[in-house]
């Protein structure tokens, strides 16, 4: 009879074990399996000419974003060089014909740079590419002068449950003037000869 109890205990003993490292295993492939599904980074990025013809009095600079998922709401500021630009209006973005509306535009003259605010109603996202904001500059500054437009401050995108969406904030440069030619003033020189 000792045997037999001994064989009925090692038997049950052998089958907890398995089924332990089953279950360990199965916990350990969950949260293998997380990075893999979790949410790729979404691209915002200054969209505005590289250069800015001294004649020009003003341009648009386009904060493009590319798929986004359930977006509701956005909070970026934008900094310039108020030496060179000023900004004079904010206008709505938006996302696969979807409207993306600022509910609030407002100039830090501190830090030179404009805070954008965009709101969807409560319960509603948009999905897709296309741009949060459309932001108009003139242009103050002298030939050869430069400003980065660069993302500054609290830089949020949350999602319809409130979660914050993951993004890479890719600034930008203008400058004054007119681009260098590409052949480094050779035709230049064979208009004078």
């Amino acid at each position: 009879m000792k045997e037999k109890g001994k064989k009925g205990c090692s038997e049950g003993c052998r089958t907890s074990v398995l089924a332990a490292a089953g279950v360990l295993l199965l916990v350990f492939a969950a949260f293998a399996l997380v990075p893999a599904t979790a949410q790729a980074a979404v691209e915002v990025r200054v969209d505005a000419p590289e250069y800015v013809d001294v004649e020009e009095t003003s341009f648009v600079a386009t904060i493009v974003v590319d798929s986004v998922t359930d977006l509701n709401s956005a909070q970026f500021d934008l900094s310039f060089d108020k030496s060179v630009l000023e900004v004079t209006g904010v206008e709505d973005g938006e996302l696969d014909g979807e409207t993306v509306p600022i509910v609030r535009w407002v100039l830090n003259p501190d830090k030179d740079a404009v805070r954008v605010i965009v709101v969807l109603p409560i319960g509603e996202g948009v999905s897709g590419s296309g741009y949060l904001a459309e932001i108009e500059f003139e242009v103050k500054g002298e030939e050869g002068e430069t400003s980065e437009l660069k993302f500054s401050g609290e830089l949020e995108l949350t999602n319809l449950s409130d979660k914050d969406i993951p993004a890479e904030w890719i600034n930008a440069t203008i400058t004054i003037g007119q681009p260098p030619s590409e052949d480094g003033g050779e035709e230049e020189e064979e208009l004078k000869t």
